[in-house]
This record gives C-alpha cells, structure tokens and sequence, in this order.
C-alpha cells in the first residue's frame, strides 16, 4: 500500500517493480479495476467536471489496454473474505459472450512493455519552457511549442492532427502515420494549451469546418479544408529555434535519463533505428564495441 502523498515518481516506480516481481514468479497479466467517480473542482461557477472518471493514465503509458469505464457498485463479501460474484455460475455461452463484448479479453499480458517505463513523457525543465513560452506569443505558436519539446512530434505529424484525434476528458492525442497510430497522453501543462487553442479556434473561427486541429486565418474557412503549411509553424514559434532542433533535444534528453530504446519507442513513438541511435549519441560506451 502507498500513502495519499508519496514523493516523484514512486508511484509508478512502485507499479513496475510490482510487475517485474509477478512476472518473475509466471503471473501472465494484470488486470486492474479503474475508480469510476468523476473528477470534479470548484470554480467560481460552481463545480466543473474534469475527467468523467479515472482511465488509467499510467497503465496505458505501460502498454496496457483501455477496455472502458464501468459503474460504481457493491460487492458481496463472504465469510472467507473473497468475493460473491455474479458471474461465478457462468457457463462456456456466458464467457463466449463475454470475450465478444470485450470484458474478457485474450493474453492481456500481450502489451506489457519489457524494461522500466515511466509512463507520461516528462517536460523539460521548466525554466526553459517557460522561456519559450514567453516568446511564443500566440495559442497555436504554444501549442506547437509543447508538442514538439514536450512529445517530441515532427511538425509534418503536427500539421496532420484532426480535431478528433484529440481527447480532453481521457486527455490523449492521436498521432496518425500512415496507417499507424501513437497515442500522446497528455501532461497538465499541453492539456492546458490544447484546451486554450481549441476555445480559441472556436471563438476565432466559429464556421470553420476544417477537421484539423491547427488552422490558420487562410486554411480555417477554405472550402477544401488544407493543412496549414510547415511554414506557418515555423512562424508561429520564438525566433532562433526549429521544430526539427525542439524534438531532437527532447528524444535525447529522455536518451541521456533511460539510455532504454524501448522507452523513447514507446513514449515518443519513433522507429528502433531512431531509438537505438540516440541511445548510441547518448551514451557512447554503450555501443563502442558493438562490431561494425
């Protein structure tokens, strides 16, 4: 058990070290059980809702999978301490009806990542961000600032984002490549930022019917819905700085902090060929008398 208040990162520290001991000992998967109860804080309007519930933002930045959100309810103990269910009489057409409507699912253990993930990308230091942010004077100029220095997102990913693909109340963001997908779970800070862009966008441009997230006073009313172009990214972040110079100082910092490819694979969503040559920059010593 851990307390209310436990310090950094002990938490997840806590959650990895629990799943290296089970694996050690054959336990093939975990399965656990999110708090339903919606999140809500007080504003001067009264009480705002900030999540609908818990989703597991930790287990999924592990590899797991996000199966739904359940109802509060109340369990039946027995005499011995375990559990009435009311599925302890289910029979084979009840568990066959059960994988169909994804309850029970096969191998859930097929996605757990090997080594010591962290979970949420961490931000660079906030000193720095901060100095970044007050030359980048606009809602999108911080946006794309963060993207590309927190997560590390190509700017021809950033371009391409919809709308759609973002998602405040489980606070994610799809990354489309091709036919691939990355998930960005979002920190505090760039779930701020896209909550700003996007009342901004709105109230800027209410008729817009463009479906990507970034637009501009020429793509955000253009019947044929474009992108907006590399160039205006370019424009919209502080002087001195490029999109290509933000992602490579975060990869290699979370290369110099893990020296694990599986991580910043996983994290940041690059290629092994990527990861692996990053953590050879890194941390030379490492690679040195790989053969050539």
């Amino acid at each position: 058990m851990l307390l209310d208040d436990v310090p950094a990162n002990a938490e997840t520290w806590a959650q990895a070290r629990a799943f290296r001991l089970a694996a050690a000992r054959g336990v093939r998967g975990v399965v656990a059980h999110s708090d339903p109860e919606p999140r809500t804080r007080l504003t001067a309007h009264g009480p705002e809702t900030i999540f609908p519930g818990h989703y597991g933002t930790i287990y999924q930045a592990k590899g797991m999978d996000y199966l739904g959100k359940t109802r509060p309810r109340r369990l039946t103990m027995l005499p011995d301490g375990s559990v009435l269910h009311r599925w302890s009489c289910c029979g084979p057409t009840c568990w066959n009806r059960r994988k169909r409507q994804r309850i029970i699912f096969r191998d859930p253990a097929r996605h757990l990542p090997v080594g010591d993930l962290k979970g949420i990308p961490k931000s660079v230091p906030s000193d720095l961000l901060a100095g970044l942010l007050d030359h980048a004077t606009t809602p999108l100029g911080r946006l794309t600032v963060a993207l590309a220095a927190v997560h590390a997102v190509p700017g021809s990913d950033i371009i391409k984002v919809l709308t759609a693909d973002v998602d405040l109340a489980r606070g994610t963001l799809e990354i489309r490549r091709g036919l691939l997908r990355h998930t960005l779970y979002l920190e505090e800070f760039t779930h701020r930022l896209a909550a700003e862009w996007l009342a901004y966008r709105h109230h800027r441009w209410p008729a817009s019917t463009n479906p990507h997230l970034l637009v501009s006073q020429k793509t955000a009313l253009d019947p044929d819905h474009p992108t907006v172009s590399i160039g205006t990214l370019r424009a919209a972040i502080p002087k001195g700085l490029t999109l290509d110079g933000l992602r490579q100082d975060r990869i290699l910092n979370e290369a110099l902090a893990s020296a694990d490819p599986l991580k910043l694979m996983r994290l940041l969503g690059i290629t092994e060929q990527t990861a692996m040559r990053y953590v050879g920059t890194s941390h030379p010593e490492r690679t040195a008398k790989l053969p050539r």
